[in-house]
């Protein structure tokens, strides 16, 4: 079985020249055509942003299906966290808060079948010091078991 995955920090959608632009960074996606995406740094109706749901709007412009899960929220509304997009149906989507000092960070696992199997795909952003990644990678090992059973 030969997966395309691919990871990308969106920067809440900035481009290299400064300006949001998800139909840009959609074709970026697109043209890469994965199976599978982790999308980390999304916005969901942040003003920075527009107050759009970016994963739902990249999902519309690849034709993929999407997950999203939030580290922080304001508000209760405005959202910042992880995405996932993929070719096939997700089935199931958790979040798992990681320890840490820094900014929130969290794990998105998502299921889904291929080929009449299981898969567990991850995605996360990791925290920026070392000492907080190692806590970060272990919680996410001794929780793999919980998503797996």
């Amino acid at each position: 079985m030969h997966w395309k995955i691919l990871t990308y920090n969106i920067h809440h959608g900035r481009n290299a020249d400064g300006r949001i632009s998800l139909p840009r960074l959609a074709a970026v996606i697109s043209a890469e055509q994965p199976d599978l995406a982790a999308l980390q740094e999304v916005d969901r109706f942040l003003p920075r942003s527009r107050m759009r749901d970016q994963a739902l709007v990249l999902a519309a412009h690849t034709g993929l299906h999407h997950a999203f899960a939030a580290n922080i929220r304001w508000l209760g509304f405005m959202q910042y966290g992880n995405a996932v997009l993929s070719r096939l149906p997700l089935l199931e989507q958790r979040r798992l808060s990681l320890p840490g000092t820094g900014e929130k960070r969290g794990l998105l696992i998502v299921r889904l079948t291929r080929e009449k199997r299981t898969v567990i795909f991850l995605c996360t952003h990791l925290g920026l010091d070392r000492s907080e990644r190692k806590q970060q990678l272990t919680a996410i090992r001794d929780s793999i078991t919980l998503f797996t059973e």
